[in-house]
């Protein structure tokens, strides 16, 4: 399977109270005032590409499947207050791995960001959910998920999925913090509403009590715990 897309800009801002974060998709954004040192830049130009083969009947095992595959994303950041175009690199490797009801995803990869700010080259700010924070402009990313699909259904309530999630992301900057999140989560669907609930539990995380989490980090050194559930529903 090869996959390839090309996005000439990034998701949009719309309405809210942030300068530029009012979007879904976490992009480079014009950082907030509350945003200590922040940068302004935009991404686009991204380029992405996918490659990953499937192996059916591992270990002739009728019930195991693995794909194994890779990825590059490529795009231009442009620095608003340089009038300075960098880039973003992005690479990683991942398996998806099926064996009956089990299934197992792994991902690593690495970040390199060239910002065009020799201010503050070590950082990008980024932005979603109406909320703008810093970011590691080099690292190495790490994701392990495991989780079970529940063949039966339970009058009904049906595809219940317990699943536990580690990503991590190791820095390259002298200094910064490394950021790490678990989270442990439900989904399941009644009739044509699906839930999603998850307790989120994280060290150095934007989201979770640390707003320099990501870049520098150490603003909140503990772990941080949050509840999310999201719902639903398909027409």
């Amino acid at each position: 399977m090869l996959q390839a897309a090309y996005y000439p800009r990034d998701g949009g801002n719309f309405q809210g109270h942030s300068k530029d974060a009012s979007r879904f998709s976490v992009n480079p954004v014009n950082a907030d005032d509350y945003v200590v040192n922040g940068t302004n830049t935009q991404e686009k130009d991204s380029v992405v590409l996918t490659a990953a083969h499937t192996f059916d009947h591992v270990l002739d095992q009728d019930n195991l499947s693995s794909q194994i595959g890779a990825s590059v994303w490529y795009s231009t950041i442009q620095n608003r207050r340089s009038n300075q175009d960098g880039d973003r690199k992005v690479y990683a490797v991942f398996n998806h791995t099926n064996y009956k009801q089990w299934n197992l995803q792994l991902l690593a990869g690495y970040q390199n960001i060239d910002n065009a700010d020799l201010e503050h080259p070590n950082h990008l700010t980024f932005g979603a959910f109406d909320s703008s924070f810093n970011v590691a402009t080099k690292g190495q990313i790490y994701s392990a998920e495991v989780s079970y699909l529940f063949p039966q259904e339970f009058g009904d309530f049906n595809q219940f999925r317990p699943y536990l999630n580690y990503s991590a992301y190791h820095k390259t900057a002298q200094g910064y913090q490394d950021s790490q999140r678990i989270i442990a989560g439900l989904s399941f669907n009644y009739h044509k509403l699906t839930v999603n609930s998850e307790m989120l539990i994280g060290k150095h995380d934007p989201y979770l009590g640390d707003r320099e989490g990501l870049a520098t980090g150490g603003s909140n050194d503990g772990w941080n715990k949050r509840l999310f559930v999201s719902f639903a529903y398909y027409f």
